[in-house]
């Protein structure tokens, strides 16, 4: 080993040569690391395609290593010709710090991929806006594996890279050309990943069905670094584009088509106070009545009995400010970005709360949390609600406060008092939290769960319990008997069930309407036909015999003449779920991750490219 280095350090570009691929290694041991830590999700798969992931990833990483050597191209030729003792420690310095950088990278994405099914992207930086949100979600042994792995990871590439530099023979211009000459060619090819007309795409190294080992061969700098470029830059347009404007255009026109016929409203009043109950992170699987289980939510159960429940419904975004945009303006989430963070897109949006406003309601939005959050507080003042109370409004005991905020035993009396102190018709909304992360509930063990998730699974029995003592309550108010209650989760989670992130499961949610307010021979129906939450807006208004027109992406949640169908995006494309089948397709790729069958993707594809393709222009436009 000692003869190896020796050999190294006689030749300028072997020098080099030693530092672009002590890189690549590194990105080698980062893919190993995210796989053994991620092995439960890739242990049903054979070997031959978990270790195929290790080697194809090397397209990628070849092309990462070109930049990290940029660096150390300049200061090994310096080091070369001048042997100034200060260029070595300049280099070593750089190599400490842009290692722990990295460190902290490949170690925070671990828990951040299991949390949102993809690696580090641009879309994450919104959230660091908020940094008591990013720490308060994340554990303290968390932080603490992140900074070791920093640590590691810095110290490790400080070693290293002092073994290996340094000249022990004398300078050669010979050497020099071949280091100006060559160099610079290999990199070039290195960077583009080839001498193919195409550059090297994420797309290039995903080749599995399995997401998990998709983003193991992707390089963790290459995306982060390819997503921020794709975002800070104009998003690129034509990636969204399949169909000329009009036959997209034309597609999505059929596909919300519907009879004339009219619908009965389901509601004993026209003028009925409406309450959202914004559920966060509730998925179906939480929920015995959507087919899962039993003990976890009993309130939520019973309630169904009572209403409107249906059990084919699906969030459209992954994040709550997605899911607040489609629920109170109907304009169905974006793959890459959130419209309510840019002010001049959500401004021209349509909201319920405006509609309601015209009509004399008075509003109400109540968070036990902050609202600063995905940029939701600036979008809720714009729309004119007339009161907003977050997390610095509150003042209950300390041991009910949790790393993000008040607990849903707080926020439900909170909710309740505000309410009684609005004028009617009020539309008054709260957004619970208690089954976020990271779940520190003042009990955590409710129920003896020995499966995986316990910490969820105890926080969404908690919430049932808080969301029982507020119906209880509410049923006691004059005002109960002509409210409808719209129960909604903001989008799905992991569960013991282990759904694809992609997958129609994990995005399938409660939607439950209740209340006096419902006609009778309504209560205790089950809708199982595939609907959206974007479809909320324009059916609470139809229900109230307002005009919906604006809500152009939203349908009647309760007309048998609609087409049924939900369309949902993730962070590289969308899905579409329908009642015979359902397809999810990766635009980077353009192939589809997951489909019922070939026959659906075939009889479906266009009304899914096309419906993206309309909503993504309609977005740029605004």
């Amino acid at each position: 080993m000692v003869g190896a280095f020796k050999y190294i350090k006689n030749s300028l570009v072997l020098n080099f040569i030693a530092h672009y691929f002590l890189w690549v290694i590194v990105f080698l041991i980062s893919r190993i690391v995210f796989l053994l830590y991620h092995f439960s999700d890739v242990s049903n798969d054979s070997f031959s395609e978990i270790i195929y992931s290790i080697f194809i990833g090397l397209k990628l990483d070849f092309s990462a290593a070109v930049y990290f050597s940029a660096i150390p191209f300049l200061f090994l030729l310096l080091l070369y010709a001048f042997n100034f003792s200060f260029i070595k420690k300049m280099l070593l310095a750089y190599y400490f710090i842009v290692g722990f950088a990295l460190g902290l990278l490949i170690f925070s994405e671990l828990e951040l991929y299991s949390a949102w099914g993809y690696k580090m992207h641009y879309k994450v930086l919104k959230h660091l806006a908020n940094p008591s949100e990013v720490f308060g979600t994340a554990s303290f042994m968390q932080i603490v594996l992140g900074f070791a792995g920093a640590l590691i990871y810095g110290g490790g590439l400080l070693i290293i890279s002092n073994r290996i530099t340094g000249f022990a023979s004398k300078f050669s211009w010979k050497e020099v050309i071949t280091y100006f000459t060559v160099i610079p060619i290999i990199l070039f090819i290195a960077l583009r990943g080839g001498l193919n007309q195409i550059p090297v795409q994420v797309g290039d190294v995903f080749y599995s069905k399995n997401n998990t080992l998709n983003y193991a061969a992707t390089n963790s700098v290459w995306y982060f670094g390819h997503s921020i470029l794709e975002n800070t830059s104009d998003i690129d347009e034509s990636k969204y584009q399949f169909y000329s404007h009009e036959e997209a255009k034309s597609i999505v026109n059929d596909i919300y088509k519907c009879s004339d016929d009219s619908i009965s409203s389901p509601l004993k009043s026209n003028r009925p106070n409406i309450v959202y109950i914004i559920l966060e992170s509730w998925t179906a699987d939480l929920i015995e009545v959507l087919g899962g289980e039993k003990r976890v939510t009993p309130f939520f159960n019973s309630l169904s009995e009572e209403g409107i429940l249906f059990t084919n419904f699906y969030a459209s975004g992954e994040r709550s400010d997605q899911g607040i945009a489609t629920i109170l303006s109907g304009f169905p989430a974006q793959p890459t970005t959130s419209i309510i963070s840019q002010t001049s897109k959500y401004e021209k949006l349509p909201c319920v709360n405006r509609d309601f406003k015209s009509q004399g309601y008075s509003s109400l939005f109540v968070f036990g949390g902050q609202l600063n959050y995905g940029n939701i507080k600036s979008y809720l003042v714009y729309n004119q609600f007339d009161k907003l109370v977050e997390e610095s409004d509150f003042d209950a005991e300390d041991n009910l406060h949790g790393k993000l905020g008040w607990q849903d035993e707080v926020v439900f009396p909170r909710f309740l008092s505000e309410i009684n102190e609005l004028k009617e018709p009020f539309f008054a909304n709260v957004f619970t939290l208690s089954t976020h992360e990271p779940f520190d509930i003042p009990k955590n063990n409710f129920i003896d769960w020995k499966g995986e998730y316990p910490d969820y699974i105890n926080a969404a029995y908690y919430a049932d319990s808080c969301l029982k003592y507020f119906f209880e309550q509410a049923k006691k108010q004059e005002w109960y008997q002509n409210t409808l209650f719209i129960l909604v989760a903001d989008h799905g989670h992991h569960s013991h069930k282990k759904h694809d992130f992609f997958s129609p499961e994990y995005r399938k949610i409660p939607l439950l309407l209740v209340g006096d307010v419902l006609q009778d021979t309504l209560k205790g129906v089950k809708i199982n036909v595939a609907k959206s939450q974007s479809d909320i807006s324009a059916s609470i208004l139809s229900f109230m015999g307002m005009d919906n027109s604006q809500y152009i992406y939203s349908k009647n949640l309760l007309d048998t003449n609609c087409n049924s169908f939900a369309y949902y995006s993730h962070i590289n494309g969308f899905g579409w779920v329908e009642e015979d089948g359902y397809m999810v397709y990766n635009i980077m790729t353009e192939k589809y991750l997951h489909s019922s069958s070939e026959e659906f993707e075939k009889k479906n594809s266009q009304k899914g490219k096309a419906y993206l393709q309309v909503l993504m222009d309609d977005y740029f436009r605004k």
